[in-house]
């Protein structure tokens, strides 16, 4: 069956404007003010403070690895890196539109007339969910015949992954924890690799630093992001 490309996007912001959804959107802002967007992985962004999960899609968690025959790459880390890189090279804003009424409700987040999610999962980095958008499902079928991104090998789904499974190997890791969360004045605070200064953070475990694979993770725990503020160590 035909599909017009892209209508049913359109239909949604339209239907969430006209309802009055509150929106996480540059217009929000002073026009000498543009919003704080930090990458937080595949399909998490954090806007002005608050963490936005993108609607429809499902990337590999930051510490998770994929495989190319035996050879681990960090394909949750590409996956974020793809994400920052379509952010740093648009023209417009980004605008995220909440799918539902929640405060943790996830987003169509769209930037330069495009649907951020339908890129990514073009591009082969994230997988569409089932229960989501058609157009994105037809997306990752292409992304498979051309084996592009995480289906040019083998990896675990990133909902299993989280849940504890492991790819198996003959002994080669499958994961690379990567999240600092460092404990400072009070404060729990993680860092993803995209943060700046995140190179210079090193974790004091006497103080009660930890290392996470996922973002998720983390915020269940308690810790909440900060992509600006860098603490000394």
């Amino acid at each position: 069956m035909h599909r017009t490309p892209r209508r049913w996007h359109w239909a949604l912001l339209g239907i969430l404007a006209l309802a009055g959804v509150a929106a996480h959107a540059a217009t929000d802002q002073p026009a000498d003010e543009p919003p704080q967007v930090r990458v937080i992985d595949g399909d998490t962004v954090q806007l002005d403070g608050a963490v936005i999960q993108i609607f429809g899609i499902d990337a590999p968690e930051l510490g998770q690895l994929c495989f190319r025959g035996e050879q681990p790459w960090t394909c949750g880390l590409e996956a974020a890196l793809a994400l920052h890189k379509l952010l740093e090279l648009a023209q417009g804003p980004l605008r995220c539109k909440p799918v539902g009424d929640g405060s943790e409700s996830p987003a169509v987040c769209e930037i330069d007339n495009e649907v951020i999610a339908d890129v990514l999962t073009r591009q082969g980095y994230v997988v569409a969910l089932d229960d989501g958008v058609a157009e994105y499902q037809e997306a990752e079928k292409a992304a498979k015949q051309a084996g592009l991104g995480i289906w040019g090998g083998t990896f675990v789904l990133p909902s299993r992954w989280r849940a504890g499974e492991r790819y198996a190997t003959g002994g080669a890791e499958t994961e690379r924890c990567n999240i600092k969360a460092l404990v400072r004045d009070g404060s729990r605070i993680y860092y993803v690799p995209l943060d700046p200064g995140y190179e210079s953070l090193s974790l004091d475990l006497v103080r009660g630093d930890q290392l996470f694979c996922s973002d998720e993770q983390a915020r269940r725990l308690g810790w909440k992001h900060d992509g600006e503020k860098m603490p000394a160590n």
